[in-house]
């Protein structure tokens, strides 16, 4: 770890103690304090990139669930909200059915590009079509289109332009 790296974390730390250490408006409850201290935690992580993405949302996760589990309820001050409710009042949001489709989708790109499979698709696709340039065309859209279902851009950039002239241009009109 480089040591501009080590002191924005420290830096991000120092910030977090500090908004901690805060007197409490009135208006705002004690879970919404530490949760604003770790939302500045994390964008200071995030501006300086002292730590990558996957880290800092470990990081982010488990602050969460421990600072609001420690923090009284809204409704009886005396009981805390437990580790339990906190993960879900900090991520309660992220799990959604349309957070669950984009991540499923973007697993799928991602075991797509490193098993190869989206060049196969297209490379399957354009030699059903043949190189007549209306066909070209016709497997331009498909093979830039079932890969955008799952989220794979590959076969977009590589038949970039117009579709007519892969064929070499001797029967382009």
């Amino acid at each position: 770890m480089k040591k501009k790296n080590i002191i924005a974390f420290f830096v991000a730390l120092a910030v977090l103690i500090i908004i901690l250490l805060l007197p409490n408006p009135e208006a705002l409850p004690i879970a919404g304090q530490r949760a604003l201290a770790v939302m500045v935690f994390a964008v200071v992580l995030w501006v300086t990139e002292a730590v990558t993405y996957p880290v800092s949302a470990v990081m982010i996760v488990s602050l969460l669930a421990l600072l609001i589990g420690l923090s009284p309820t809204l409704e009886v001050p005396s009981i805390l909200y437990g580790t339990k409710d906190a993960l879900g009042l900090s991520i309660g949001d992220f799990s959604s059915t349309a957070v669950l489709l984009v991540g499923g989708a973007l697993v799928l790109a991602a075991a797509m590009e490193i098993t190869g499979l989206h060049k196969r698709i297209a490379l399957m696709i354009m030699s059903k079509v043949g190189t007549k340039p209306n066909s070209l065309v016709i497997g331009t859209i498909l093979v830039t289109f079932i890969p955008h279902v799952t989220g794979s851009k590959t076969p977009t950039s590589r038949f970039r332009g117009d579709p007519r002239k892969i064929s070499g241009g001797s029967n382009c009109p």
